[in-house]
């Protein structure tokens, strides 16, 4: 199926196999947007289109939580949302 395909392929592997581990401040209202955009800007994800399709393949582009989050270089989309909502 297609969503599977784009699992293994993009959603599941990370950016990059560095292991740098970064803090990502989301404010209050926030948009998933603007996240992506963040998240795009500083390297942490390839395309924010892809990040965006991603949340609402897994219903979580109204869970994303304000905060300061630790994410690391080489987490995938996958856990890039899991640790944001």
């Amino acid at each position: 199926s297609l969503i599977y395909l784009l699992s293994s392929i993009f959603i599941s592997n990370p950016f990059s196999s560095n292991n740098k581990k970064v803090i990502f401040d989301i404010p209050k209202n926030t948009t998933a947007h603007h996240v992506a955009t963040k998240l795009q800007k500083q390297k942490h994800i390839k395309s924010k289109t892809l990040f965006l399709v991603t949340l609402r393949l897994f219903d979580a582009d109204k869970k994303l939580h304000a905060g300061k989050f630790q994410l690391n270089s080489s987490m995938s989309i996958k856990r890039i949302i899991d640790t944001l909502s």
